[in-house]
This record gives C-alpha cells, sequence and structure tokens, in this order.
C-alpha cells in the first residue's frame, strides 16, 4: 500500500529553517571573501561571461532551489582545509565541490524519512538530477580541452 507523502511535520519549521541557515552560512563564507578580494584589487570589473553566469545560473537556481548553488560557495569555504587533509586530486575536488552540499541534500531526504517514512518524489527526481549534472561537471572539469574554453571565456 503506497502512503501519500505528508505535506506537513510538526518539525518542519526548524528543520528546513536550519537547512536554509547552513546553506546560506556555505554560500556567504565561500562568495563574500573572494568578491571582497577582487573589489579590492581589481574594482568591480568582471568579465561579461561571469554577469551571464550570473544572471543565468543565479536567477535558475534560486527557483529550483538554494542547496544545488551551495557547492560553489562551500568548496570556496571548505576546500583549503579539505584539500589540505585529502590532497590535489580529481577525486578530492569532486569531494570539495560536492561532499557539503550534498551532505546537506542527504539530510533532507533523511529529514523525510525519519518524518514521513518515505522521500517525496520530487526529492528523488531532483537528488537524480543534480547528482547527474555533478558528474558531468567533473568529467569536464577533468577534460583537457575544457581549460582553454574556459580561460578564453574568463578572459585569461
Amino acid at each position: 500500500m503506497d502512503r501519500a507523502f505528508a505535506g506537513e511535520h510538526r518539525w518542519d519549521r526548524n528543520a528546513f529553517l536550519g537547512l536554509v541557515i547552513l546553506a546560506w552560512v556555505g554560500l556567504l563564507m565561500g562568495f563574500v571573501p573572494q568578491i571582497q578580494h577582487h573589489v579590492a584589487k581589481q574594482g568591480f570589473s568582471y568579465p561579461p561571461i561571469l554577469h551571464l553566469h550570473a544572471l543565468l545560473f543565479v536567477g535558475w537556481m534560486m527557483l529550483l532551489g538554494t542547496l544545488h548553488i551551495t557547492d560553489a560557495g562551500f568548496a570556496r569555504w571548505l576546500g583549503d582545509p579539505l584539500f589540505h587533509w585529502l590532497g590535489p586530486s580529481l577525486p578530492a575536488t569532486i569531494v570539495v565541490m560536492y561532499g557539503p552540499p550534498d551532505l546537506l541534500m542527504l539530510a533532507l531526504g533523511a529529514y523525510d524519512l525519519i518524518t514521513r517514512k518515505r522521500l517525496h518524489p520530487a526529492y528523488i527526481t531532483g537528488f537524480i538530477r543534480v547528482f547527474t549534472i555533478q558528474i558531468s561537471a567533473a568529467w569536464l572539469y577533468g577534460y583537457p580541452a575544457w581549460k582553454p574554453v574556459a580561460a578564453h571565456l574568463l578572459g585569461h
């Protein structure tokens, strides 16, 4: 017998608030210092591709959920200690980029399993989509032909 997914649980307010706070802490701790450093050294000038990226990626991700955009923030914040611990390698890069936000997504799934005794179909679909994007991005990052393309787009 398939039970309907409960729309609400008495723990929802605090659980979701905690996850959103963790996501924003990772995002801000990662991006704010880098932006401050860039503005102090180079002013507010950024390559046009970064403005396009911000417009498309941030706007799209805000619609789809905050967790996915936290990967870059967490990587900037926790990257140095994790690389120091794991060493420089493609697997370490994947852990640095996707480990913390994936843990938040897994926490959200665990929360649903604890409070609703099942995962919502949107969670399953979203997790598969995010995981597929992460695998694709990791492949692209390791693909030698990508580096000159990325450098050109960033104006280097």
